[in-house]
């Protein structure tokens, strides 16, 4: 009799569930470049280049939430899927669209002058720090309100935002001291910007999803 071969145990953990968001950028690249460059050489305006990257960005969140929801001991629906790419893509389009001032206005009071030159490492770090947290927020917030739990949601909601805001701060600061300084070139000419934003938000990809996933499990076991 064969052996049934079994899943390895870190396999199954939530945190598998982010390699879906980690997979929005090469996705859209791979998607949208080529029609880009269509456009580009029928020299007429790309008019679906970000309706696109909306439908792909909201896709792989539908993924995502769906795989940590199964992952955490819960049914997965389309409600959850769905909230996972409203809360998604909402957060990252309105934190783009509407939060500039607010964003302006943090950095005001913080003293540091939103210009590039000798602030532009701050005002990058206070920026996507801030935004890694509101939109790792929006997204357990969306996905505890599709399973219809309110405290669960909010739970979520508030982990989101501390875990999002710590996690890339301390990828950015460890980057730096590896040299990777946002906003001073590297001698090797390597950029660091793209290297440390990237780094900073798969890495909260990963965790985050681990630590949503213990919370939902949680809530599955022991419901409040």
């Amino acid at each position: 009799m064969t052996a049934q071969t079994e899943t390895p145990t870190f396999l199954r953990r939530p945190f598998i569930a982010g390699f879906w968001l980690i997979a929005m950028l090469p996705i859209a690249i791979v998607m949208i470049y080529p029609i880009s460059q269509w456009f580009h050489r029928q020299d007429i305006s790309d008019m679906v280049g970000a309706p696109l990257l909306v439908i792909i960005f909201g896709g792989t969140a539908y993924m995502w939430a769906n795989a940590l929801v199964r992952r955490s001991g819960w049914e997965p629906t389309w409600q959850t899927g769905l909230a996972g790419a409203l809360g998604a893509t909402t957060t990252m389009v309105g934190v783009h669209a509407g939060f500039g001032p607010i964003f302006e206005t943090i950095l005001d009071v913080l003293g540091i002058p939103p210009s590039v030159g000798d602030g532009s490492r701050e005002e990058f770090l206070v920026i996507f720090i801030l935004w890694t947290g509101i939109v790792t927020g929006g997204c357990g917030l969306a996905v505890g309100f599709a399973l219809r739990e309110v405290r669960l949601a909010l739970k979520l909601m508030g982990l989101g935002l501390v875990c999002g805001m710590a996690l890339f701060a301390v990828v950015a600061l460890g980057m730096e001291l590896l040299g990777f300084r946002v906003g001073t070139p590297r001698p090797d000419g390597i950029p660091s910007m793209p290297i440390v934003t990237l780094l900073g938000i798969w890495v909260t990809a990963l965790v985050g999803s681990e630590l949503f996933g213990r919370v939902l499990a949680k809530q599955r076991i022991n419901p409040q």
